[in-house]
């Protein structure tokens, strides 16, 4: 996948980005066959649980259920644009949120949009 995104290998490089090997991959390939998960939501809850993290991101519906389903807590994109913009680490989540949506083919409903954005306190009424 890093060969398909000339970014991904530049972000790996940042020092506060971490890779780690997934010790025991029996839950992932459980989580795979018997629940129909990617290898790419599987391997992040099975790893989630094996390094006991706080919270999972993840934004596919199916790996939210499963990661639920397992007692972890999630957040998705959106919820880390909300918390960046609280922290203001990012002065607006609206921009953000449309260079997901145009550039990089994220969907959100416009329900979701309008909540976030409420949210954000950038909807005016």
């Amino acid at each position: 996948m890093a060969a398909s995104n000339p970014a991904i290998p530049a972000i790996l490089k940042l020092n506060w980005v971490q890779t780690r090997p997934l010790p025991q991959s029996q839950l992932a390939n459980q989580l795979q066959q018997g629940r129909g998960l990617d290898a790419g939501e599987a391997n992040a809850i099975a790893l989630t649980l094996e390094l006991q993290a706080d919270d999972l991101l993840i934004d596919e519906r199916l790996g939210r259920q499963e990661a639920v389903r397992l007692g972890l807590s999630i957040i998705d994109i959106l919820g880390v644009l909300l918390i960046a913009k609280q922290r203001s680490l990012i002065l607006k989540v609206q921009p953000v949120m449309d260079a997901l949506s145009n550039q990089a083919g994220f969907r959100i409903s416009s329900q979701l949009y309008q909540r976030v954005l409420t949210l954000a306190k950038e909807l005016s009424k």
